[in-house]
């Protein structure tokens, strides 16, 4: 009996003394934290009030920068691999260039369009009936470029990718969806359902194609909507954990996905890791300056898709940790600018479709890099503005030119 009790006292004291231990720790982070909350907590109030007359300029600049630097690096990136097929260095960043052009033209258009526009049953879904057409084409008709059936031949007009573009259909159509019905939070399910027959459709559609790396940008979207809708977190974690679910099956049924999970350790044989290991030696060559612009090694040859999926490593290369620093604030700016917009419209719309447009933009970059620094696996997914590519080049200055249209005509709070 005393042998029980001694033992019962010790467990009681270990707990205690771990409780204490978590306690401690808890009131030592609450304490180190305060002063960040505090200043969080004052931006978010001056955010609340301030004017948005320096968000479209930012947004342009930012936008530009990034697309013009985009154009830099594509033309240092392919001119090797061009010369090298006996075609003109100059041929992929002259194409690059037009839908540079088109892109800035056609978002200066689309600033123009009232915002009112968006808010009218019709439009958006024709934005979401048109989007299935066209990737319901790519499944019939479509042409397969690396194994992914995800690209459609249109004459006149060359190939184009439908799933870039009905990003921002299925942007608008969940903006348009939640925004009637307020706080989702009391009616999950009402809004569940048609929001994601839309996009289980459109994901069901590009995973028939194979291109599971745009499904998987499409899932962040379609969660952190639901978030900023305000679904509540048990919502959230089922939601989350079923498209975590679908992901498993989709990388189990391919065994190229399986082999590129495993070769984040290295675990993997001949061309598997060839691709990964030469975006890490292009980071590592870099060093904190790089090797100079143009200048690059890996890109002779050695690193697949270099001007497009892996030119954030050639930019690690040739410029460095500074340039890659560069790059990162320029998207920081961006995040910047939509949480500016989102703070102060009064437009639940506005400030819906303005997450979203975040949510896929900063997605989508933070799965190229992680992809090229080796964090995750290799994911086909292009570097928003910078790599090659009129589909993503033009999809990211159309969600550009809504945003500012959102800054420059979104009703302001008081």
């Amino acid at each position: 009996m005393s042998t029980s009790a001694s033992s019962e006292r010790s467990a009681s004291s270990a707990r205690s003394t771990t409780s204490g231990r978590w306690a401690s720790l808890r009131a030592g982070w609450e304490d180190f934290s305060a002063p960040f909350r505090a200043r969080a907590g004052r931006l978010y109030r001056r955010g609340l009030k301030a004017d948005l007359w320096d968000v479209p300029v930012m947004l342009l600049v930012t936008t530009l920068g990034l697309a013009i630097f985009g154009c830099i690096m594509v033309l240092s990136a392919s001119s090797v691999t061009m010369i090298s097929q006996g075609q003109s260095p100059f041929s992929q960043v002259s194409s690059q260039i037009m839908f540079l052009v088109v892109g800035v033209l056609a978002m200066a258009g689309i600033t123009r369009i009232p915002v009112g526009v968006y808010h009218k049953k019709f439009v958006v879904y024709a934005m979401l009936i048109a989007a299935l057409v066209m990737q319901l084409a790519v499944v019939v008709v479509g042409v397969e470029v690396n194994g992914n059936r995800n690209w459609l031949k249109l004459p006149g007009v060359g190939q184009i990718q439908p799933s870039e573009f009905s990003k921002l259909a299925i942007i608008m159509w969940l903006a348009w969806v939640y925004s009637r019905h307020g706080d989702i939070s009391r009616s999950i399910w009402r809004t569940l359902f048609p929001s994601i027959y839309g996009v289980g459709a459109l994901v069901l559609l590009i995973m028939l194609g194979g291109d599971m790396g745009t499904a998987m940008v499409y899932g962040f979207i379609f969660v952190g909507m639901m978030w900023l809708a305000g679904a509540s977190r048990s919502s959230l974690l089922k939601i989350g954990g079923a498209f975590a679910v679908l992901a498993l099956v989709g990388v189990l049924s391919s065994a190229n996905r399986v082999a590129r999970i495993f070769g984040i350790w290295g675990s993997c044989t001949n061309a598997n890791c060839d691709q990964a290991n030469s975006g890490e030696v292009a980071l590592a060559t870099g060093g904190f300056l790089g090797v100079g612009l143009g200048q690059s090694r890996q890109k002779y040859n050695y690193l697949a898709e270099a001007h497009n999926d892996y030119i954030f490593a050639i930019i690690g290369e040739e410029l460095g940790l500074l340039g890659t620093l560069a790059v990162l604030l320029l998207y920081v700016g961006l995040v910047y600018c939509a949480v500016r917009i989102m703070l102060r419209t009064t437009d639940p719309l506005v400030r819906l479709a303005t997450g979203g447009i975040m949510i896929w933009l900063t997605s989508q970059a933070i799965i190229n890099m992680g992809m090229v620094s080796r964090i995750l696996p290799v994911i086909g997914v292009p570097l928003p503005f910078v790599s090659y590519g009129g589909s993503s080049l033009l999809s990211s200055l159309f969600a550009a030119g809504l945003l500012l249209a959102f800054a420059r005509q979104t009703p302001l709070r008081g």
